[in-house]
């Protein structure tokens, strides 16, 4: 393949100038020719990506890793940001694959087929023991939205597969995970071919979110607000009486990896901002917005409220934001937020003030 041939400045410079300004592809279309071949094609510093066979690779370390990450999580039972993990086993995660940003390491993890490993947002957890059963069953739901052929709720759901065939949770809940289902609520679930979902439909919706971002992105905003691409009616649109939802946009669209994903929001996977993760994004708010890269809870949570950061009226997760490798923190004794050192380092000098 023709990825093949290039290392990871030359694929930079490619991505850049030979398909985007001298073939004039979009660059939405660039993006989804490189997540269409995912599997050699990855991530990497600066916006750029590589091919697999220019990536030193040592997947007796990754085994290593992976274990080492498996034990971490039986200790703190609970999920571990691979910020701290990058930060406390540099050494072997160097090994695995030198200089490796989080995204590729995330790749290379799911490469190997690590299926007792949770990952979201970075942050990486113990998945609950499934039951042999949970491929099969996962084909009975999935028959089931067939026949209905409509949104279902998981009150209805549970009631006909707890209740009615006796399901355990395990079950249930495996089954859910294992399936194609795409989520449109908080409650409830649709069938892709409800929606008549295809690959020209998401090559239409990934241009779409792709587009409207690069321009918040041209004017120095690092995310939009899905609600808003929804409210605009930009989506192509569904059968079946469906309409879109941001967890249903969501849904479709984080497969391939390409967004990164809030509860109302995206920006780049791979951003020109440096945002990672959840805390990234808070502390780049936090330098636009607060003169001294600090201020109380509520009113850090109102201005994430309003930038579809997290749902309106929740409190910031903790858990998700404040670790060792964090880029904000807590003032001690303070109900107060701050950049963290490496929030300042990486997002202080951003301050507009």
């Amino acid at each position: 393949m023709f990825w093949a041939l290039l290392p990871t400045e030359a694929m930079h410079l490619l991505y850049e100038f030979s398909f985007i300004e001298n073939r004039g592809w979009k660059d939405y279309r660039l993006q989804l020719c490189l997540s269409s071949n995912s599997e050699n094609i990855y991530s990497w510093l600066n916006h750029s990506y590589i091919h697999i066979e220019y990536l030193q690779i040592n997947y007796d370390k990754l085994d290593e890793l992976i274990e080492a990450i498996h034990n971490k999580l039986e200790t703190i039972q609970g999920a571990y940001s691979l910020k701290g993990a990058k930060q406390e086993l540099q050494v072997l995660w160097h090994q695995v694959c030198p200089d490796a940003p989080i995204p590729t390491m995330v790749k290379l993890i799911r490469s190997v087929n690590s299926t007792d490993l949770e990952i979201n947002h970075y942050l990486v957890s113990l998945r609950q023991d499934e039951e042999v059963e949970v491929i099969s069953l996962a084909a009975e739901i999935e028959d089931y939205f067939l026949k209905e052929n409509r949104e279902v709720s998981t009150l209805e759901l549970k009631k006909e597969f707890q209740e009615k065939r006796g399901w355990s949770d395990n079950q249930y809940y495996g089954a859910i995970r294992k399936s194609t289902l795409f989520q449109m609520s908080k409650t409830s679930f649709v069938h892709p071919s409800t929606i008549a979902w295809n690959s020209g439909m998401y090559e239409e919706v990934h241009a779409v979110l792709s587009e409207n971002l690069q321009n918040k992105n041209n004017e120095g905003i690092p995310h939009i607000i899905l609600s808003e691409i929804i409210d605009e009616y930009l989506l192509p649109e569904l059968p079946n009486g469906i309409e879109w939802t941001t967890e249903l946009l969501i849904s479709t669209s984080e497969e391939k990896n390409n967004f990164l994903f809030f509860d109302d929001a995206c920006t780049f996977v791979g951003n020109q901002f440096d945002i990672e993760d959840l805390d990234d994004m808070i502390a780049f708010l936090m330098s636009q917005s607060f003169e001294y890269n600090m201020e109380k809870q509520k009113k850090v949570e109102r201005l994430l409220w309003r930038e579809g950061i997290i749902a309106s009226g929740r409190a910031i997760p903790k858990n998700e934001v404040f670790f060792p490798e964090s880029s904000i923190a807590y003032l001690p004794g303070s109900d107060e937020i701050t950049l963290s050192q490496i929030g300042e380092e990486r997002y202080g000098s951003k301050n507009p003030a």
